[in-house]
């Protein structure tokens, strides 16, 4: 007769290798839920080129759905907010609308811009006040 030994529970090192598996099955079920997420964000991208000084028209803008780093805050999100505002500077096809962009105030009747063309030399930078 051969007497055999019991074996007894896991060791220290199969317990640790079998909550390792467990971990790397849990982010994959995570990743894999969430790749078919779509975008959070929505943002409002020109839909033709706008140039400086002109008026962003309705029909200039569409709605996008983007992933948005949380550090990108200029970002608009619907198109009532940009549509009336006059254009700073250029502004692509398909790019980005940023507050940068844009006038703060939406433009309207009575709104005048003038534009100045100085020598370099006489330019006031930083001194130059609003007078009301």
């Amino acid at each position: 007769m051969q007497i055999e030994r019991h074996r007894g529970l896991p060791g220290g090192r199969a317990v640790v290798g079998g909550a390792l598996v467990a971990v790397a099955v849990l982010g994959i079920y995570v990743a894999y839920d969430r790749a078919d997420a779509g975008p959070s964000d929505t943002v409002v991208m020109a839909t033709s080129s706008i140039g400086v000084g002109e008026v962003v028209e309705a029909e200039d803008l569409k709605l996008v759905q983007v992933d948005l780093n949380d550090e990108l805050t200029e970002a608009f999100s619907s198109i009532e907010s940009v549509e009336g505002r006059i254009a700073l500077g250029p502004i692509g096809e398909d790019e980005l609308v940023q507050s940068g962009s844009l006038t703060d105030q939406q433009g309207g009747e009575g709104a005048h811009e003038v534009a100045l063309e100085l020598p370099r030399g006489q330019v006031a930078v930083g001194r130059l006040k609003r007078v009301r």
